[in-house]
């Protein structure tokens, strides 16, 4: 996924140097759509938000 960020940021880059204004905003909303999601993963990766609940038992649920 962060290859693809790379990618659509170059495109945006190019698509600007040949005047093509539309193709390069259109780029650069990928690029930008696609590193917030990037950063979301990135996110509950290291912090384990989407596993945490399930590896950590609460005390109600620890056997006695």
């Amino acid at each position: 996924m962060e290859e693809k960020v790379i990618f659509f940021r170059q495109m945006s880059e190019r698509m600007g140097n040949y005047n093509l204004q539309s193709a390069a905003a259109k780029y650069a909303d990928h690029a930008k759509s696609l590193d917030a999601e990037v950063s979301l993963i990135r996110g509950i990766i290291l912090n384990g938000f989407a596993t945490k609940r399930t590896i950590v038992e609460t005390d109600e649920e620890q056997p006695q």
